[in-house]
């Protein structure tokens, strides 16, 4: 009687079994196993055909008994999920045949790196459960909430971001955030308040909104401010049919451009003086997006949007500008985007196959990672007008093609191509054409994975001064930040990722990598820049679903080849 309770613990071969429950990784397995026991639940084989009865929700703590005894203690600083909160995502109701395209659904609706480190559902039976039916038995498992939430990178001796908010991220155990954030970068100190709350009243729509005050890094004061708000009902299913979205945005401070850990320095092509003049500029930006979707099909999926934006912008020299006249005309001519207002009108087609697939070790360690499989098409058109409030009247098209494939044994590959550009009185404009690589294989002898990325971008009739960089956090690990720049940009990783080693309640791991890449201006000024790395990845699935990175890069051409390389590190995995 007690294998029946303890089903997946106890080794007999009669036991019952359950796809979803082999298919766990050992985090999860954990999990279930602590609550099919406590709750004298027994895991069903074969669901299918059969209705649901009872929705049973398990929602565990941040530390268990499982890992050090002593740390438990914290729990008490932290308010797990609330049942209702958790079951009212549930999209199987009581009554409803077992679905496990559903469950699937559930399942990937209620992940949330921010909140959850284990979500799975499974089909289970009670004593009380009636015959025939079955119940569903959500098991969850909570992230500390009540924290200092942090992201940096570390790179070229120097503390290039670092992002600290105080928050509650399940404000009452009801999923909401609170936070005050500090946000830094190579320029800017940035702080100020968010809310979010991604249910409102159970009705699904979102509230998301934060604002922000600027200040210069090197303490020479106020820069501006920024802010964002969103007021949405997304299609949180997929047999929802409409959705609607309000966003709106604004940014007023400084832009900057830097090289290594200094601001990078602007030379007029006219005159034979090297003036080294910052590169940076005051940018003023409003953007305002409205807009309502509807969606058809089952199989295949057909989002159609249709919406409304207001874009300001507003690129103008610093009030410091040091330049003269002839510096002044070249800077902005050479070096701020296109100044604008647009009143635009436009319609979105996105069309994909709702089939994914799940996987572990990509990102993160023994945890569920869902990936979309098989063709996505996204093409947009934004049709700005005079009459609507433009300064100009032109077309913008986006087209986005992908595919992506599963070859089995959890291997994954996916292939990207893009398009944008613009048509105005000049003709073709900024358009911009990608193509990427994604590719993953399967476990090797069990040891560890081969990780393949390659991407390439041009820019053609280039009027809006944008430019591509490699270098640091851009790619090129073993480069100075912002080392190359260009029209054109190839950049290639190739990584060798072991499997997680346990150790306590932690997940490490390691990583051998190469790098190449450069930018340029053709794609004839093309000189591929190598560099070559070490890596550990360290996961601490209490605090954080991301993993922790640290990288060791040595460049193999220029004045920095070779020893003692760059050191870099922060959160989530390099690509």
């Amino acid at each position: 009687m007690a294998c029946l309770v303890l089903i997946g613990v106890c080794a007999h071969a009669d036991a019952p079994t359950n796809p979803t429950y082999d298919a766990l990784g050992p985090i999860e397995k954990q999990v279930v196993d602590r609550t099919l026991k406590d709750a004298g639940l027994e895991l069903v084989a074969n669901p299918s055909g059969k209705r649901v009865g009872a929705i049973r929700v398990k929602n565990h703590e941040v530390f268990s008994d499982d890992e050090w005894k002593w740390l438990t203690w914290f729990n008490l600083f932290h308010r797990t999920t609330r049942d209702d909160i958790v079951a009212r995502e549930v999209l199987l109701q009581p009554g409803e045949l077992w679905d496990p395209k559903r469950v699937d659904e559930t399942v990937r609706n209620l992940r949330s790196p921010v909140h959850t480190s284990v979500v799975v559902v499974l089909p289970v039976r009670a004593p009380e459960t009636k015959d025939g039916e079955v119940d569903v038995l959500v098991v969850t498992r909570d992230v500390w909430s009540l924290r200092l939430n942090t992201n940096f990178q570390f790179q070229q001796d120097t503390l290039t971001v670092l992002q600290i908010s105080l928050a509650e991220n399940n404000l009452a155990g009801w999923r909401k955030l609170l936070s005050f954030a500090f946000a830094m970068d190579q320029g800017t100190i940035a702080f100020g308040p968010r809310y979010r709350d991604p249910n409102i009243a159970g009705t699904h729509l979102v509230l998301d909104t934060s604002f922000n005050t600027i200040f210069a890094r090197d303490g020479s004061g106020f820069e501006g401010t920024s802010s964002k708000t969103t007021f949405s009902y997304p299609l949180w299913s997929l047999s929802q049919k409409w959705g609607a979205s309000l966003e709106v945005t604004h940014f007023d401070g400084t832009a900057r451009l830097y090289r290594g850990t200094g601001v990078a320095s602007y030379d007029v092509p006219e005159t034979v003086t090297r003036e080294r003049l910052p590169w940076q500029y005051h940018w003023r930006i409003v953007d305002v997006i409205a807009n309502v979707v509807r969606s058809y099909g089952r199989e295949v999926k057909l989002d159609v949007h249709a919406g409304y934006e207001f874009y300001l912008t507003r690129p103008e020299l610093s009030a410091d500008f040091e330049g003269d006249t002839v510096a002044r005309q070249a800077f902005s001519d050479d070096i701020l985007p296109r100044s604008e207002r647009s009143s635009l009108l436009y319609t979105r087609f996105h069309v994909y196959t709702p089939t994914y697939g799940t996987y572990r070790d990509f990102g993160t360690f023994d945890l569920r990672e869902d990936f979309i499989l098989g063709p996505d098409l996204d093409l947009v058109f934004n049709t700005a007008m005079q009459w609507l409030g433009s300064e100009a009247n032109y077309l913008k098209a986006t087209l986005d093609l992908s595919w992506s494939f599963d070859f089995g044994r959890e291997s994954y590959l996916k292939l990207a191509l893009g398009w944008r550009g613009r048509v105005d009185r000049t003709g073709l404009a900024d358009h911009r054409v990608v193509g990427s690589l994604y590719a993953v294989s399967p476990k090797l002898w069990n040891v560890f994975r081969v990780f393949l990325t390659c991407d390439i971008q041009t820019r053609l009739a280039e009027q809006s001064n944008g430019f591509y960089l490699l270098g640091g956090d851009t790619g090129l690990r073993g480069y100075e930040i912002g080392a190359f720049k260009g029209l054109v940009s190839v950049l290639t990783h190739l990584e060798l990722r072991t499997m997680p080693l346990k150790l306590w309640f932690w997940r490490l791991g390691g990583v051998v990598f190469w790098d190449m890449g450069h930018a340029a201006d053709r794609f004839g000024d093309l000189v591929m820049h190598h560099d070559l790395g070490v890596g550990i990845r360290w996961l601490t699935p209490q605090i954080n679903t991301l993993v922790f990175r640290f990288d060791w890069a040595f460049a193999t051409q220029g004045s920095t080849a070779g020893w003692p390389g760059r050191i870099s590190f922060g959160f989530q995995q390099a690509f």
